[in-house]
């Protein structure tokens, strides 16, 4: 069975199911001197994101998952850690964008 996809091509529907290709990015930040700023700054990025983050992990990862390919996910955390503050560098950590 299959339906029309976006553009009109043809994509085989996964059991009767029309399946649309969305790109789900994680994106895991450090938290790297936990404390109250650090929580300030992870409220403030959950504003950004219009979502809620989960808490840090026992190793201090915080794991978010964007509904968007790897580059613009990975500026919609950057942003909203820049708009959260100029100190986020301090307290939390973000991997740089591969490639």
């Amino acid at each position: 069975m299959s339906d029309r996809g976006r553009g009109g091509s043809r994509r085989p529907a996964a059991k009767g199911l029309l399946s649309w290709a969305v790109p789900l990015t994680p994106i895991v930040l450090h938290v790297v001197r936990p404390g109250a700023r650090a929580d300030e700054l992870l409220a403030a990025l959950e504003g950004h994101l219009g979502r809620k983050v989960q808490p840090p992990d026992e190793l201090g990862h915080v794991r978010i998952l964007l509904e968007e390919p790897l580059g613009p996910a990975w500026q919609h955390v950057y942003d909203g850690l820049g708009a959260a503050g100029d100190d986020w560098q301090e307290h939390l950590e973000l991997n740089p964008l591969p490639g």
